[in-house]
Order: C-alpha cells, then structure tokens, then sequence
C-alpha cells in the first residue's frame, strides 16, 4: 500500500489493490476503485474537492472525471485573457517542466476549444491514461 488518507487506501500495484479489493469485500466493506493521477502541487479551483484530494503534500485527480490540456499557440495577451475566462471552470492547475496544465470537469470539454478560438488560441488535450504518475 502506497498510503491510507482517511477511507481511502492508495496503492501503486494492481495485485496489492486486488488483494485489498477482495478483503473489503469479504468484510462489506467495499465501496469502489478509482484511478487517480498524481501531480505535482499547484492551484486548486473552486470545486478541487469534488474531484480530487491532497495527501501527505501529494495532490491526486481522478481521471475519469477530469480532462486536461494546454495551451499550445496564441498571443500571450489572447491567452491571458483565454484563461482568466477559463478559470471558472478549471478544477486544477500545474506547472509540469515549463507547460502549465489545466484540469477541467469531463463534461466541458467542448467548451474549452470555443473559449480557445474565441481569444485565437489553440488547446492540446491530454490522455491522462497515458501519462505518468497514475495509481
């Protein structure tokens, strides 16, 4: 087990998640899995706490709530402007290397594109499944 906070009980390996799974389970005591993204320390929005968690001064995401992108072209007074209309709507925000990455609720991810090409921006989506860092 990587580490418990509160109910919650994070684990890095499928085999050891599997275990607990079936003990939670013989105990009725089983609720459900996530995956969650791990990430580094930034700016929560608003509803962070609907779609994540902080532990031990880790931030955790869950993946299938969220999506995240960047900001891959436009003016800096376009983006400027692009994400401060954005930010109502951003549940998270980090810095990985030099690229500032936003972490929306899943259901608006056709907004974000109309926000972009209104300030003559273009956004790069992520695959969260893809990326490191996920338990």
């Amino acid at each position: 087990m990587k580490e418990q906070t509160g109910t919650l009980l994070l684990y890095e390996q499928e085999d050891e998640r599997s275990i607990a799974v079936d003990l939670l389970k013989e105990g009725d005591m089983y609720e459900n899995v996530h995956t969650l993204f791990q990430t580094s320390p930034g700016h929560p929005g608003e509803s962070f706490t609907d779609y994540g968690f902080v532990s031990k001064g880790d931030v955790y995401l869950y993946i299938e709530l969220l999506e995240a992108f960047t900001i891959i072209k436009g003016e800096t007074d376009g983006s400027s402007m692009a994400i401060y209309q954005m930010e109502e709507h951003v549940v998270y925000t980090t810095i990985e290397g030099a690229i500032a990455i936003y972490f929306i609720d899943r259901h608006l991810k056709e907004l974000i594109p109309r926000i972009a090409s209104a300030y003559d921006i273009e956004v790069s989506f992520l695959d969260l499944d893809k990326m490191p860092k996920k338990i």
